[in-house]
C-alpha cells in the first residue's frame, strides 16, 4: 500500500490512457523519483495487467530493447537489457 500522494495521483492520470488502452510507453526518470512506485500503484488498479521491468546502463542500445521487448514469452518480472 502506498500514499496517495498529490504527486502519485498526478502521475497515474498520465500515465493511465496508455495502460488502459495497453499501448507501449517508456517511463523514464532518475533513480528513487517512484517510478516501480507510480507502475505498481497503476497496475494494481487494473484488471489482468502485468508489468516487465527493463533495466537499462549507460551500455544499453537499441537493439538490446528491440530484442527484448520482441520476446512476447516472457515470463518474467525483470528483464535485464545489458546482459
Amino acid at each position: 500500500m502506498c500514499a496517495k500522494t498529490l504527486d502519485l495521483l498526478r502521475n497515474r492520470d498520465l500515465i493511465e490512457p496508455w495502460l488502459r488502452s495497453m499501448s507501449p510507453f517508456i517511463l523514464v526518470g532518475p533513480e528513487g523519483a517512484g517510478k516501480t512506485l507510480l507502475l505498481q500503484y497503476c497496475v494494481s488498479q487494473l484488471k489482468g495487467a502485468s508489468v516487465y521491468t527493463l533495466h537499462c546502463s549507460a551500455q544499453t542500445q537499441a537493439a538490446h530493447v528491440v530484442q527484448v521487448g520482441s520476446h512476447s514469452a516472457c515470463t518474467t518480472d525483470s528483464l535485464d537489457a545489458t546482459s
